[in-house]
């Protein structure tokens, strides 16, 4: 199991958190798991069930791309914790159909596991080169599917087929295990590129983040939103009136929002909702933090999010009824670029 301390943005700020996860020994002193778990944190220890600690303060590999973070640690290496083997590439596309799969997560601070079988092998699927389907889903929160986890072969429990990335009603998929072995053969021969964890999450003020814009992202399926192709929204208010502007989230991200104001100094409120699922098949908005705040943009504002789950989010706007008139609001949708912080 990991345990991680970072920081999680929460609209106009940040705040200090603590977060677990679930991450697998590669190699000795190299552990590989979901770059989500990773992302913000500035602290990161491997705990196994009898309690032992690990420090993992390097960042060896940092690929958001495939949802793949590889860690190592500068303390000695553990020698009882038993290390996965790789699962290699197979022939085609259907050769691990049907095959047994073992999930292994952190679940209320301890391991769980879960049975399944996987299914076909895609490529190129939101920018990873490939993705293994398989038929595990697991139970989480407010009716939300678990989305990450170790997958292992159920005839051979030590060998790694993957790190689930993504868990949906029909289906859930993995980065496969050749993918993590080829970030990490990347990984040595690049090792100028290693950086200290303390120094690859820093927290700063939102104009010196690095940022990665909307449309750039959506060839990696980042995230699209519902604006028929483009990153910018433009939704205009009368005095008393709202507006809701909708995004689909593909993958668990840092999302920037900026909205500028025309005029500018307009006085506004906004909220960011998620649509969690309900169990009659009914959305059930909720807020992403307290509604709502009401704000001055003078020009422009950035609001910034930790968006802990992929789905449908929307953000509402309003103008108060108190306003001389019309306002027409330009909202453009960004990501913290995390990657090109790093050397």
């Amino acid at each position: 199991m990991l345990k991680m301390e970072g920081f999680t943005f929460t609209g106009s700020d940040a705040k200090g958190v603590r977060w677990s996860g679930t991450g697998v020994w590669i190699r000795p002193g190299v552990l590989a798991t979901n770059a989500y778990f990773i992302e913000r944190a500035t602290g990161v220890s491997a705990v196994d069930e009898q309690g032992h600690s690990v420090p993992l303060d390097t960042l060896l590999a940092w690929d958001p791309t495939n949802d793949l973070a590889l860690l190592g640690t500068s303390a000695p290496a553990p020698k009882e914790e038993p290390l996965a083997s790789l699962m290699p590439k197979p022939a085609g596309a259907e050769a691990l159909k049907g095959t047994g799969l073992q999930a292994l997560l952190e679940q209320e601070g301890k391991l769980a596991s879960y049975s399944g079988r996987a299914g076909q092998l895609l490529s190129h699927v939101h920018g990873k080169p490939s993705v293994l389907l398989h038929d595990i889903r697991i139970p989480g929160a407010r009716g939300e599917l678990r989305q990450r986890y170790a997958l292992f072969n159920a005839k051979d429990p030590r060998q790694l087929v993957g790190l689930n990335y993504g868990s949906y009603p029909s289906e859930s998929a993995a980065v496969p295990a050749w993918t993590v072995q080829a970030v990490d053969e990347k990984s040595q021969q690049q090792k100028s590129r290693w950086v200290k964890l303390d120094k690859a999450f820093v927290r700063q003020s939102l104009t010196k983040l690095k940022r990665a814009p909307l449309h750039q992202q959506d060839a990696e399926g980042y995230m699209r939103p519902d604006t028929g192709g483009s990153s910018k929204v433009t939704a205009c208010l009368s005095p008393g009136s709202k507006a809701e502007v909708p995004f689909h989230i593909v993958e668990s991200r840092d999302l920037i929002v900026r909205v500028t104001t025309k005029p500018a100094n307009a006085r506004f409120s906004f909220a960011l909702f998620e649509e969690v699922p309900a169990r009659e098949g009914q959305g059930v908005p909720t807020l992403v933090k307290d509604c709502c705040e009401e704000t001055t943009a003078k020009g422009s504002l950035d609001l910034i999010y930790t968006i802990p789950q992929s789905g449908t989010h929307s953000l509402h706007l309003g103008l108060p009824d108190s306003a001389r008139g019309k306002v027409c609001f330009d909202i453009t949708p960004e990501f913290v670029n995390w990657t090109g912080a790093l050397p």
